[in-house]
């Protein structure tokens, strides 16, 4: 008796392939549009309330799954695409992604719409955010220097970990670079071997946390 034997399917050719992953690719930008589109409404008429969560933020990492931090990146551009809509209509018909928008709508303005379209729909996304990063720069240089330049925030992320951000005169910062540089140096180089006593252990770590209040201290 004859075993039947499946033919052996011949492999899409690669254009084919190409073709298909564009096109799968806009209908995502499409539907990623339609996302922020939603979830900026359900921002602003705080539909997130009534779940007695704290942000829209939270409710989506509680609701969508998504990380905090990617929570709050996405409702940023979401309420920034009224700022861009010629940016938004490319976006709507899926012929942007996520990743280009997401870069102009750290710059973006009415004058700058159009001419910032132009740009993504000739460049990468990779030389979109270099160029977004660059000007933005330059504008940072040339703005006039505030009275009071002085700003110190910071904060525990979802992990723990101490996150500082700080904006200082050049001989302040120069200290406060030098004394962090110096803490992670003994932290990184002490070996706390077993002959190490635990409380002369506890005690340098002691010295550390010391260290780090009267850096923030200082510069706040």
């Amino acid at each position: 008796m004859l075993a039947l034997v499946e033919p052996i399917k011949s492999p899409k050719p690669i254009h084919q392939l190409q073709s298909e992953i564009t096109q799968l690719a806009g209908q995502i930008n499409a539907a990623t549009y339609r996302f922020l589109k939603l979830i900026a409404e359900f921002d602003l008429r705080e539909g997130w309330h009534e779940g007695g969560t704290q942000s829209c933020a939270h409710w989506l990492n509680w609701k969508v799954g998504l990380s905090l931090n990617a929570a709050r990146e996405k409702l940023r551009v979401a309420h920034s695409l009224e700022k861009m809509p010629l940016v938004s209509k490319a976006f709507s018909e899926g012929k942007l992604s996520y990743s280009k928008v997401r870069a102009i709508s750290r710059l973006v303005n009415e004058e700058s719409d159009e001419y910032l379209l132009m740009i993504a729909e000739h460049g990468t996304a990779s030389q979109l955010e270099k160029l977004i990063r660059l000007t933005r720069r330059c504008i940072s240089f040339n703005q006039p220097e505030p009275e009071v330049s002085r700003k110190v925030t910071s904060y525990q992320d979802e992990e723990g970990m101490w996150v500082i951000n700080a904006r200082l005169p050049a001989e302040t910062g120069e200290l406060v670079v030098k004394a962090i540089e110096s803490i992670f140096e003994r932290m990184q180089t002490e070996d706390v071997s077993a002959e190490t006593s635990i409380s002369k252990w506890a005690g340098e770590q002691m010295d550390y946390q010391l260290s780090v209040g009267h850096l923030l201290n200082f510069i706040e």
